[in-house]
């Protein structure tokens, strides 16, 4: 029988906040830090791949991906000084937990093995990599290097004994000179990559965005058109330009400087190489923002490429006509699927249609 001091009073939720469309499709978003301590292993193992790759790589002389059986506890080794054997050795691990000492001994156990038969230096810094970082034990006794060495020592039959080969009896006894060296090991080289700091250097990938979104940060270029030089009066777009002038007033034009004494086409002639010259900030804001395998502005010039493609063979009066409608036509397009969107601008369309006539993909006189 349910009495009145049993019931419990039903809170009314908090009220919610102004819900958007991106809310209802996909749920409330999380943060990166969320988003890292919930993905898999082959996830993990690509962004410490991809972390190794575009920033680590800068920092060291030189950077080797190890990570696989037999790497004897080295996941990823940097060069501080190759000749003279000075390195950071980084062990990246992905656990469902933040990491605990029970988690790690086996990998101090090889760290003191190794280095005491001489299979490699000791590394300057020894730095734990993992999706959800260390835990508090660990990370007390990751600050108090003392600790840490009387807890792998203490934990050693148990935890590291028969862990760290399958050579011979497969057990690394702690004992003799062996002991001595753990004893008077240095493990102030132990120290962390927390999570955060993780996100924030892979941040400074061109692969981020891909696993963690948060919008493209990084700046576009602003648009700097040069002087026109020998090498672009040659090139196909500005050759075709000069066609469709020529066709448009009926007379012949060979040259930029003889394009110039007519103004009001040396105005739209200025116009077509901004538009040019913005395509290639274009591609170096792809370059700084996404992957390199992203293809986002390949694709982006194909949609183009199919979209004003009929207009191109359609019959008109004269090259200028087929230009102007094409341009006209491409400044309408609207692009919602590449990654780019964000940035795209009436100056990248049009420009986009001189790359594929410099790529003979287009033509204004056919």
């Amino acid at each position: 029988m349910t009495t009145e001091t049993d019931t419990t009073e039903i809170l009314k939720p908090k009220s919610t906040p102004k819900i958007s469309n991106h809310d209802i499709l996909y749920g409330k978003s999380i943060t990166p830090i969320q988003r890292l301590a919930v993905i898999d292993d082959s996830e993990f193992e690509e962004i410490v791949t991809e972390w190794v790759f575009e920033y680590l790589s800068t920092k060291y002389e030189k950077v080797r991906r190890c990570g696989a059986a037999g790497d004897k506890g080295r996941d990823v080794i940097g060069w501080i000084n190759l000749s003279e054997k000075k390195w950071d050795n980084f062990q990246c691990k992905h656990y469902g937990n933040a990491l605990t000492p029970t988690n790690f001994y086996v990998e101090l156990g090889k760290l003191c093995y190794y280095t005491f038969i001489k299979d490699y230096t000791i590394p300057q810094n020894y730095y734990i990599v993992s999706q959800e970082g260390v835990g508090t034990k660990l990370g007390d006794m990751i600050d108090d290097p003392i600790k840490l060495k009387a807890a792998l020592i203490g934990n050693w039959d148990k935890n590291v004994l028969k862990k760290i080969t399958t050579k011979g009896t497969g057990e690394i006894k702690l004992e003799g000179d062996f002991k001595k060296y753990v004893e008077d090991f240095d493990f102030s080289i132990i120290k962390s990559v927390e999570p955060h700091e993780l996100i924030e250097q892979h941040g400074q990938t061109s692969y981020h965005l891909y696993h963690f979104g948060g919008g493209l940060k990084k700046y576009r270029e602003d648009t700097v058109v040069p002087s026109i030089a020998d090498p672009e009066k040659e090139m196909r777009y500005v050759k075709q330009l000069l066609i469709a002038y020529g066709e448009e007033i009926s007379q012949e034009i060979n040259s930029v400087d003889e394009l110039s004494k007519h103004g009001t086409y040396m105005v739209h002639f200025d116009i077509q190489r901004k538009n040019f010259y913005s395509v290639e900030t274009l591609k170096q804001f792809e370059r700084d923002n996404l992957p390199p395998d992203s293809n986002a502005f390949e694709a982006l010039k194909d949609e183009i490429y199919t979209a004003v493609y009929s207009k191109v063979i359609a019959t008109y009066e004269n090259a200028f006509k087929r230009l102007t409608s094409v341009l006209d036509h491409s400044t309408l397009l609207s692009i919602t699927v590449n990654p780019l969107t964000v940035t795209i601008s009436i100056h990248d369309k049009q420009g986009i249609c001189h790359h594929l006539v410099n790529e003979n993909k287009l033509s204004w006189k056919i």
